[in-house]
């Protein structure tokens, strides 16, 4: 298989009991099973425990971890043109993020911020990354 993904369930003991192994030629289909896996576990740690009480109220929403999405993303590409085909692309196989994580969280603050430059792109809106954009990531 070209993609795989694991998803660890625990115990009441927080004990693993086994993991769950999602694997496609598909990268639809590997968009599809982290999506769910995001759904059951939006820490991202994509894990599920049966000591944690569903239906127990929590204070704070877990959260994706923007800021390792970042570094792996500028680890990659510092310095480089990529298109933002290629980005996501990256994004969906080489991390545990989704396609939904790197656009307003991650693209849009860091053009912001000058940390980015827009290259080439059909965008009718700023902050937007349609098709076809392509994407100069600062230099370390």
């Amino acid at each position: 298989m070209q993609y795989a993904r694991t998803f660890e369930m625990v115990d009441e003991g927080n004990r693993t009991e086994y993991f769950l192994i999602y694997a496609t030629h598909s990268l639809d289909g590997l968009k599809a099973i982290k999506s769910a896996m995001w759904n059951v576990d939006p820490s991202g740690s994509f894990q599920f425990s049966d000591a944690t009480v569903s239906s127990q109220l929590t204070l704070f929403s877990p959260e994706p971890n923007y800021a390792q999405l970042k570094a792996m993303i500028l680890t990659k590409f510092a310095g480089a043109d990529v298109s933002v085909e290629s980005l996501e692309e990256f994004v969906i196989v080489e991390t545990p993020f989704r396609e939904a994580h790197y656009k307003r969280q991650i693209l849009s603050p860091m053009e912001k911020n000058s940390e980015l430059t827009v290259v080439r792109s059909s965008r009718q809106k700023v902050l937007t990354y349609p098709a076809g954009t392509v994407i100069r990531f600062a230099a370390d």
